[in-house]
């Protein structure tokens, strides 16, 4: 059965598809000639936000996965460690 894909991966998905599609426009329109300045911007624009979905994502993924973290711990670890240092990096 398959999985039904997070709404996080979607718009980290839907984020580098489109960076890559304008990015793709930009390097297209100058081997053509054509002046792409202002699609120039709104690639950079568009990278930018990819590089801030995935600090999100990362940030969300590392703190989903903490109890798994601890779950996995020898139990003579898993009392030494303070959950607080792992969630507060």
């Amino acid at each position: 059965m398959r999985r039904k894909m997070e709404t996080s991966k979607k718009i980290i998905l839907a984020s580098y598809i489109m960076a890559i599609i304008l990015s793709a426009i930009v390097v297209a329109g100058t081997f053509m000639n054509y002046d792409v300045s202002n699609i120039t911007t709104i690639a950079s624009l568009a990278w930018a936000e990819v590089a801030a979905s995935n600090i999100w994502y990362f940030k969300k993924a590392s703190k989903e996965n903490v109890p798994k973290v601890l779950a996995s711990l020898p139990l003579g670890t898993r009392e030494q460690v303070d959950i607080n240092q792992l969630l507060h990096y």
